[in-house]
Formats: C-alpha cells, sequence, structure tokens
C-alpha cells in the first residue's frame, strides 16, 4: 500500500474526528480492510503460480533422474533453472544439504515454503533415499498426478468464462442491440402514428 494512501487515511480520521467522532476510525478500517483483501489475493495468486509450474518442476526433476541423477544431483542440477518461486526455495534447499542437514529435514523447506502440493514430491524422494524406492517411478506418478490437477483447474477456470463473459454481454453489447434495432422501431412506429 502506497504512504500516501495511509497519510490520506489517517488525515481523512483526523477530519472525522473533529466533525464526527464516532466515523473517525473509518477510514483506517478501510484501508486495514484494503491491506488485507491485496494480501489474500497475492497469497493466492502465488499458490496458483506454484499449482501450475509444479508438474513442470517434477518434469524436470524427473528428466534429471532419467539421465541418471541421484535424487540429491537431480534437485542440484534443476534447482537454478526454475522460475520463481521455486529457484529461491530449491537454493535454500541447497545450502541446507550443503550445510549437512539430512535429506530428509532438509526437503522440509519445500513444503514449509512452497506449500502442500509439493508434500507427494517430498514423500516420493524420501521414501527413494531412506528406503531406497525407485525414484523414477515414483516421480512419473507425481508428475502425472500434478498434471491432472492442473488439467481440472484448467476446465473449472473455463467453465467460469461464461459467467464472467455475462456483464459485459447485458452491459455493452444488449443496450448496443436495443440501441440499434429496436430504437429505429420505435421511432418509426411514433413518427407514423404523429403523422397519422
Amino acid at each position: 500500500m502506497a504512504p500516501g494512501t495511509l497519510v490520506a487515511a489517517v488525515a481523512g480520521g483526523l477530519v472525522l474526528a473533529l466533525a464526527a467522532p464516532l466515523l473517525a476510525p473509518v477510514p483506517l478500517l478501510a484501508v486495514g480492510g484494503l491491506v488485507a483483501a491485496r494480501r489474500r489475493r497475492e497469497v493466492a495468486d502465488r499458490r496458483r503460480l506454484i499449482e501450475f509450474l509444479f508438474p513442470d518442476v517434477v518434469d524436470l526433476l524427473t528428466l534429471a533422474v532419467a539421465a541418471g541423477a541421484t535424487p540429491r544431483q537431480a534437485l542440484a542440477g534443476v534447482g537454478p533453472r526454475l522460475p520463481a518461486p521455486f529457484d529461491i526455495t530449491f537454493a535454500e534447499l541447497g545450502r541446507r544439504l550443503d550445510a549437512g542437514e539430512t535429506f530428509a529435514r532438509a526437503l522440509d523447506v519445500l513444503v514449509d515454503e512452497l506449500g502442500d502440493p509439493l508434500r507427494p514430491l517430498v514423500t516420493t524422494l524420501v521414501a527413494a533415499d531412506h528406503d531406497g524406492a525407485p525414484v523414477l517411478a515414483g516421480l512419473e506418478r507425481v508428475g502425472d498426478e500434478a498434471r491432472r490437477r492442473r488439467r481440472v483447474r484448467a476446465e473449472e477456470a473455463a467453465r467460469r468464462v461464461p459467467v464472467r463473459m455475462l456483464f459485459p454481454l447485458v452491459a455493452c453489447i444488449l443496450p448496443a442491440f436495443v440501441a440499434l434495432t429496436l430504437v429505429p422501431l420505435l421511432y418509426g412506429s411514433l413518427r407514423s402514428l404523429s403523422l397519422g
């Protein structure tokens, strides 16, 4: 939020405190509400971005493992090539591993920073490291599920498009339709009535 907005809210609160003391907190509450709404929107946008990019991240890891890299090498090799916010989190993961943290403990940063969508990836990598489970099959399974979730989200967004288009249709196209079709008919009818 811009500092000018906060200054304006404080000034408005002071003016209202003099004119109507009960309304003095209203501008500050309005600014607080706007800040909270903006923060929620930013968090939701970040979560959607992570869910959208996650299948690509898993595909890169799968490609690295299929080329013969261990999970640690795959994480280190793929990390710098990832888009934000994955790049920062994978860099932190690399720092933790270099500092001597256990693989499972260091992987917790992925879920802590990027959220629950990464939990299946972490579970697969920990199982591969700890139990020797086949990591390639697990990564392919995680990638398939992530792509399925992304496709479902895209289909949901596509189903919302007609509802979003309803307002422009009613507000813009319908008045133009009325102006171009009904107004000339009404004008012609009224003109023929006044002439007769």
